[in-house]
């Protein structure tokens, strides 16, 4: 849920000067071409319909399964995104980096519990929840390239039902 409020918090510009992914974008559509400011890009998509799959399966499962050792590796690669290039980008441009605020204060504290209470509940334990916290967030890295194009092929899909629409 914090990703889905991340994705639309992420969205809103900077007070100062907006960046280029958030100047508005033309969408093209045979000869209909008109701009929609701020238009969703479905980057994130595969990876937030992943992540509701597998948090479901993980509740329905139960502890110490593989689901909820996968749902507990992508609890904690939310909270290296935290730290890895959002406070990193306000740092360094010296002011609002989009994602900063959803990042401190959703993905943070909310990660932050929901991880402590999987290790203090028994949820995952041991050997095995160290190896899916750093390789669920590893293979998140390693699959980005496809999920930014399996976004770009989708975006097709949502920029044709705007114009339609």
């Amino acid at each position: 849920m914090t990703l889905v409020i991340g994705g639309a918090v992420d969205d809103v510009p900077s007070p100062s000067q907006p960046s280029p992914q958030h100047r508005p974008r033309t969408v093209r559509a045979s000869s209909v071409t008109r701009p929609v400011a701020n238009a969703p890009t479905p980057v994130w998509t595969p990876l937030t319909a992943a992540a509701w799959v597998v948090t479901y399966l993980s509740w329905r499962s139960g502890p110490k399964t593989l689901w909820a050792h996968l749902v507990f590796g992508y609890i904690v690669a939310m909270l290296v995104n935290v730290v890895v290039p959002h406070i990193p980008a306000a740092i360094i441009f010296r002011g609002y980096a989009p994602g900063v605020v959803t990042a401190l204060l959703f993905n943070l504290p909310v990660m932050t519990f929901l991880s402590v209470l999987a290790i203090k509940d028994g949820y995952v334990s041991g050997r095995k929840a160290v190896a899916f916290a750093v390789g669920v967030p590893l293979g998140i890295v390693a699959a980005l390239p496809a999920l930014f194009a399996l976004g770009r092929w989708l975006s097709g899909f949502v920029i044709a039902a705007a114009v339609v629409g």
